[in-house]
This record gives structure tokens, C-alpha cells and sequence, in this order.
């Protein structure tokens, strides 16, 4: 009977710490085993850089991760590379980097598709949200705000027990308006953060087993 009261409080403890441990297995986390917050769908996709310059920002979306593969290939209908020629248009590296709104903002994602899309759709649902309700934006606030709330979406569906979490991480670029200079945003479940500049993906080094854009 001692044991009993002994271990109850440590139970209840443990469930009013961590109320989202369990959702958190069910939602299909995909961290690689023995390294926290590194997504294996992230570090494994086609790199992606984004650099904050002078009058603008620069971004960068190759369509491989393999070292052995062009990062450019042939359009043309008599081209060897004929398997390239079955995938949508859209999978080659500059197709990924996608227009936001009408002022210049730029979305790429890097990560599994399906979830680079989905956060695609949210972040373009958000923008044209709040040019409809308040008009032409501030840009120092707006980017903010997009960014933050496109974080907001995937911690969501990190926390929730009927999504699963997305593996997917992304970068925002904003242009040079309202006096305000140009800008680079990380976005991840973890929050949103401005940047000079950035690398995702690209794969793991074979021999260090670290992500190639950690070293970029």
C-alpha cells in the first residue's frame, strides 16, 4: 500500500509535464535516432541556399541531392536524360521556389514534397488573408507575421495526435518595400528566425554522417 502512494504522484507528474508525449509518437516524428530536431526528409532533399544581398535576396534550389547526378539537364526532346523527362516541370530546382503574393515574396521548401505543398498553400491562405482584411501591408510587420504564423501551423500539427509532423523546412524571402530592407526568413516547427543567409538539405556527408549544409 505504500508503494502505491509512493508511485501515483510520480505518474501524475509525468503526465502533467509532458501531456504531448504520446501524441508525439503518434504523430510519426521522423527525427533520425540519436539525433534531436535533425529530420531525415530535411537534411536528405535537394539543397536549397538563400542569401540576404544588397538590393534583394538570392535563392538557390537544385532538384538532386546526389553529388553523381547534373544539377542541370537538357529540355530538349531528343535529350539522354529521358527519365528526368517523366517527372512534373515543377520538380526541377528553380520551379521549387514559388511566389507568395504580388510584392515579391518568395517561398521555397525543402523536405518531403507533399508537405513543402501543403505549407505552400498555408502561407499563400495567410498572405491573401491579410492583404484582403488590412490592405496594402507594412512590410516590416507582415513578414513577420507570415513567418511566425507559418511556424504556428507546423507546431500544430507536430502537437497534434491526428496529423502527423511535417518534414519539411522552409525559407522566406521578402523584397526591398516601405524603406524596409530586403529580408531572409528560416521557418521551422521551432519558430521562425530572420537569417543572412541559409542552407538546407543536400544529404548527409557519407563519412562524417553530418548534413552537407552544415558545412556550406
Amino acid at each position: 500500500m505504500r508503494s502505491y502512494f509512493l508511485l501515483t504522484p510520480i505518474y501524475l507528474i509525468a503526465f502533467i509535464v509532458d501531456p504531448f508525449a504520446v501524441a508525439s509518437s503518434l504523430a510519426n516524428n521522423n527525427d533520425m535516432p540519436g539525433r534531436a530536431g535533425i529530420d531525415s526528409f530535411v537534411t536528405g532533399a535537394p539543397m536549397v541556399l538563400g542569401a540576404v544581398c544588397k538590393d534583394g535576396v538570392a535563392l538557390i534550389a537544385a532538384h538532386t541531392s546526389s553529388a553523381e547526378e547534373p544539377l542541370l539537364y537538357s529540355i530538349h526532346p531528343q535529350a539522354s536524360d529521358d527519365w528526368f523527362l517523366d517527372l512534373p516541370e515543377n520538380y526541377a530546382g528553380p520551379f521549387r521556389i514559388r511566389s507568395v503574393d504580388r510584392f515579391g515574396t518568395a517561398f521555397v521548401a525543402c523536405g518531403w514534397r507533399a508537405d513543402g505543398d501543403y505549407l505552400f498553400e498555408k502561407i499563400k491562405e495567410v498572405a491573401a488573408t491579410e492583404i484582403l482584411e488590412y490592405g496594402l501591408p507594412s512590410m516590416t510587420h507582415y513578414r513577420k507575421y507570415l513567418a511566425s504564423q507559418l511556424s504556428v501551423c507546423m507546431a500544430r500539427c507536430a502537437l497534434s495526435d491526428q496529423i502527423r509532423t511535417l518534414s519539411s523546412a522552409c525559407l522566406l524571402a521578402f523584397p526591398v518595400m516601405d524603406s524596409a530592407v530586403p529580408s531572409l526568413w528560416l521557418v521551422d516547427l521551432t519558430g521562425a528566425y530572420p537569417v543572412r543567409a541559409m542552407c538546407l538539405g543536400g544529404g548527409l556527408d557519407t563519412t562524417s554522417g553530418e548534413p552537407i549544409a552544415k558545412s556550406a
